[in-house]
């Protein structure tokens, strides 16, 4: 017999008397009721951070990669990091600040610029989208589409087809002096990923300098996925800077 089992049972078969009983019985309920406890608010918190790190990691990825490259610089710059070991998949995207201007109203946001089919391959954003796409099938003199997350819709009380205006906070020479720049886009699609930061803040468009040439500060971002999540994406971090080519 187990060293703790021979002293429970010592405990509770010695012990006469009906307030020796009780003070037993409320003892053992108070051990039993506390435990549970802690381990009730120890898995809720433990499931509401995986929660949040899946919803975050989900619209991200594991490591970014920020630096001007030209369109070659960074095809070549991601053939490069899918060879690392400890690298599943890498995708390009345009990275920018703006304002969103629909009527009447102006929002700060940030834009970014990516390809749908690559960037199935670091995360699941494209399994966040409500409704809509990231490539509508539109007339070619359409305006170019924009995914908005929905909360950031909803406080514009914008919705799918309307017109939107961007405007970079990068400005243009004229003969009349500065303006900032501006193009129009249509929604295209609604986006929620369950995280409010992300969905208030940001709106996704295409990743071609067509579309986001206003913000096209020629940062491009390589985004990498490690194999085995988190763990390995520090180890991963260290090494890719030494195998990228500059622009």
């Amino acid at each position: 017999m187990k060293f703790e089992r021979f002293v429970a049972l010592r405990y509770l078969t010695r012990r006469q008397g009906l307030f020796a009983f009780i003070t037993t019985l409320i003892g053992v309920a108070g051990v039993s009721v506390g435990v549970a406890a802690l381990i009730t608010t120890l898995s809720v918190m433990n499931g509401f951070q995986t929660d949040i790190k899946d919803k975050i990691i989900g619209a991200q990825s594991h490591i970014l990669i920020f630096g001007r490259m030209s369109e070659q610089t960074y095809k070549k710059n991601i053939q490069t990091v899918e060879q690392l070991p400890l690298v599943e998949a890498a995708a390009p995207h345009i990275y920018g600040q703006g304002i969103i201007t629909y009527a009447g109203q102006s929002v700060g946001l940030i834009v970014r610029g990516l390809d749908p089919e690559q960037e199935r391959k670091i995360n699941t954003l494209a399994d966040s989208v409500e409704e809509g796409s990231f490539t509508p099938d539109w007339p070619q003199d359409a305006p170019p589409p924009l995914v908005l997350g929905s909360e950031l819709a909803s406080n514009l009380g914008a919705d799918i087809g309307d017109d939107v205006i961007l405007i970079s906070p990068q400005s243009i020479s004229t003969s009349a002096g500065m303006f900032p720049k501006m193009k129009k886009f249509r929604i295209s699609g609604l986006l929620r990923t369950g995280y409010y930061e992300f969905d208030n803040t940001i709106a996704y468009t295409l990743l071609n300098m067509q579309t986001v040439f206003l913000f096209a500060v020629p940062i491009l971002t390589m985004r990498s996925m490690a194999e085995e999540r988190r763990k390995s994406a520090t180890p991963s971090a260290t090494d890719i800077p030494y195998g990228l080519s500059p622009k």
